[in-house]
Order: structure tokens, then C-alpha cells, then sequence
């Protein structure tokens, strides 16, 4: 008959895909985070947001300001409102995944359901990557 590791229709293959948890649908990764593996505390989310918080595009942003009439320092000001505006909406959606420690996939599942989660996650991916083409692609057009 042959090997069953080919994959052949009715071999024990075929029949393992065709299972109750398809293996897309759990990983280590969707797992809870273990309590021994949780090393940040509050100070570590703050560090990271303001690491964040300077990149290219905040300089971007901010000059665009000056040019259009502000002064330094209102530039300035106006970019630091917009990122306390927008810390709390991101630390609104946040909560969820650093309450419970799961990451962002398994919280749009929840909403979502599993198959409607693709969507966002996809739509993250293609923004990070979106995200941090500009600043590259800014870079490569003023050499």
C-alpha cells in the first residue's frame, strides 16, 4: 500500500489534520504567558513607550509643525498631547493582554472568533511593515 508518511488519502496523516484542534489553532505561543516567564513590571511598559516614542517620525511630525508656523517648543507639545492621547487608548486595548498575558492574537479571537481574527492580525502586520517602510524609503530618496 505504501508508506502512510506520504499523505495519502485515509493514511494516518490525512487523519491527523482531520482531528478536533487543527494546529493552527493552539501553539505555545497562544498560550498564557507562564508566571516564572513574566519579568516586566510597570517601569519596563513605560520605558518601552517612551523608547518608542522616539523615532523618525516624531521628528517628522514635529518639523512638519515648525514649518507650518509653530514655534519649537508648541511642536514639541502638541506631538507629546497627541502621544498622551493616544497612551490611552493604547493602554485601554492593552489591558486585556497584560492582565490575562496573552498576546494580541488571542484577544482578537475573542472578538472576532477564529477564523475573523485573521483580519486583524494580518491588517498589524501589514501596518508595522507599512510603518517601518516610510522611514526607510524616506531615508533612500534623500541620497
Amino acid at each position: 500500500m505504501g508508506n502512510p508518511r506520504h499523505g495519502r488519502l485515509g493514511t494516518s496523516s490525512s487523519v491527523r489534520l482531520l482531528t478536533s484542534t487543527p494546529s493552527q489553532l493552539t501553539n505555545h505561543d497562544l498560550k498564557p504567558v507562564e508566571p516564572e516567564r513574566r519579568q516586566w513590571g510597570p517601569w519596563n511598559f513605560v520605558a518601552f513607550w517612551v523608547a518608542d516614542s522616539f523615532n523618525i517620525n516624531t521628528w517628522m511630525i514635529s518639523s512638519s509643525m515648525i514649518v507650518g508656523g509653530l514655534s519649537w517648543w508648541q511642536s514639541w507639545l502638541c506631538v507629546w498631547i497627541g502621544y498622551a492621547i493616544s497612551a490611552c487608548f493604547i493602554c485601554l486595548t492593552g489591558r486585556i493582554g497584560a492582565t490575562y498575558h496573552i498576546g494580541f492574537p488571542v484577544v482578537s479571537r475573542s472578538s472576532f472568533g477564529i477564523w475573523g481574527s485573521l483580519w486583524p492580525v494580518f491588517n498589524r502586520a501589514a501596518m508595522g511593515a507599512w510603518n517601518s517602510a516610510i522611514p526607510s524609503e524616506l531615508k533612500m530618496s534623500e541620497d
